[in-house]
């Protein structure tokens, strides 16, 4: 069982992946699922339907795997040691986000743009600390005498979303809104995130100060006497989600500078969700002494000690459960970007992206060329900063087929020819059906 927990530790501190500064639609400005990160942006057809669109994101604000980890000449990889930890920053940020776009009905008419879409969205983020990394690299035994604020903040949110929205052109501008109800299935989040823990030289004496809120809807249950955690069930049911309810916004303006050039922004995700329904507040207050644990490095446990430790820990970590509401509020992204087409085949593109994840804004640029190959394909590139680093190359693909339109992306190839010095994991994939054209001056979305 050893080597499971080694594998758990690389995924929480091995990866250098950003998610939710996904770029690649932000790109892609032909495609109708454009529409998702700019609500004014107009269809060239009368009436689009979206089928499903699906993308997968993991992050990892922190250092890479490469950053953590030397391989040695027995073939195994072993952790730097002090260099290892020297690389992570005072709060780190892990996470990841699957979005699942599974229909969607947009009509033009004129000036005059309506549409409605549904979605089932899960997105997770974890805040820690660089002593927490000490802790799970290193145990307790190296910081004899010192005091690790180790305490994470978490928040986890899956619900559906069913969005109206409304586009309009006036002139060279467009405009657009869209309102989003949500239903939501399910959520973990911190209010209070305080845990300081010091290690005695008295024969590894533990202090451990709390103050400890964890807010649940359906997603754990935390046995008070026995701290025994049992989690819900994680299967996909259909339906709208029932636990909690919430709304959103979503807005955004284009306007055309000439036949080359047009510049856009937009605001997106903006809202919250009141969870009401199975929830159950943890909450720990306390500051306790206990005496004889030591607590080892992840890299080295056994299933035998793992569970020694944990019920050491347990002994005095004091957890209250109550009922009550809370609110959890989503992550909102700002873009600007342009679009400028310089030959009937090629177009290039370029955004700007800040998105707000638990306080902390995570900015991306990203560059991206689109060229048409055949009446029927058009491939294209990117180049972005995401996560401190400038080398993130994307690739991308669009077929048409009669009504039919297919794409894929993913904003880093390196992530799957390199992984081990990747700054970047993603993949999206999705179609749409389109029917009649628009009749009114020709735009330079894309291609045209």
């Amino acid at each position: 069982m050893k080597k499971y927990y080694k594998i758990v530790l690389l995924l929480i501190l091995g990866t250098s992946l950003q998610a939710q500064q996904e770029l690649s639609e932000r790109l892609m400005s032909h495609l109708n699922n454009f529409s998702k990160v700019n609500p004014s942006y107009f269809p060239q057809d009368g009436l689009m339907i979206s089928l499903p669109s699906v993308g997968l994101s993991l992050m990892h604000t922190g250092p890479s795997f490469q950053d953590l980890y030397e391989k040695q000449s027995t073939g195994k990889y072993q952790i730097r040691g002090d260099q290892a930890l020297e690389a992570f920053d005072s709060h780190n940020l892990f996470g990841g986000a699957f979005s699942a776009d599974l229909l969607g009905v947009a009509f033009t008419k004129g000036e005059n743009s309506f549409s409605l879409n549904y979605g089932m969205y899960a997105n997770g983020s974890i805040d820690y600390t660089a002593d927490a990394a000490k802790l799970l690299l290193k145990g307790n035994g190296e910081f004899v005498g010192q005091t690790l604020s180790i305490g994470p903040e978490i928040s986890v949110n899956v619900y559906d979303k069913i969005g109206l929205g409304y586009a309009r052109k006036f002139g060279d501008w467009s405009v657009g809104a869209r309102m989003n109800f949500l239903f939501g299935r399910k959520s973990l989040s911190t209010q209070e995130h305080y845990v300081n823990l010091t290690t005695s030289s008295d024969y590894y004496a533990l202090d451990l100060q709390t103050d400890y809120v964890l807010r649940s809807s359906d997603f754990l249950n935390i046995d008070s006497e026995t701290n025994k955690v049992s989690l819900g069930e994680m299967t996909y049911k259909p339906g709208l989600g029932k636990n909690g309810k919430g709304y959103g916004l979503d807005f955004g303006f284009t306007y055309q500078v000439d036949k080359q050039l047009s510049i856009f922004s937009s605001v997106t995700n903006i809202g919250s969700i009141l969870w009401k329904e199975n929830t159950s507040i943890y909450s720990s207050q306390t500051h306790m002494v206990y005496e004889g644990v030591q607590i080892q490095s992840l890299a080295n446990l056994d299933t035998a000690s793992l569970s020694g430790m944990l019920d050491s820990i347990q002994q005095f970590v004091g957890l209250e459960e109550s009922e009550g509401t809370f609110k959890t509020v989503l992550s909102p992204a700002f873009m600007g970007g342009g679009s400028l087409k310089i030959s009937d085949k090629t177009t290039f593109n370029g955004v700007i992206v800040f998105n707000e994840i638990m306080g902390n804004f995570l900015p991306a640029v990203g560059l991206g060329v689109q060229r048409q190959l055949a009446p029927w394909a058009k491939v294209g590139g990117s180049l972005s900063y995401q996560n401190k680093r400038i080398n993130h190359i994307g690739l991308n693909t669009t077929v048409k087929f009669g009504p039919v339109q297919m794409f894929m992306a993913t904003d880093n190839i390196l992530t799957f020819i390199a992984p081990r010095s990747s700054g970047t994991m993603h993949f999206r994939a999705g179609m749409s059906v389109m029917f009649g054209k628009v009749a009114r001056q020709k735009t330079i979305y894309g291609l045209g």
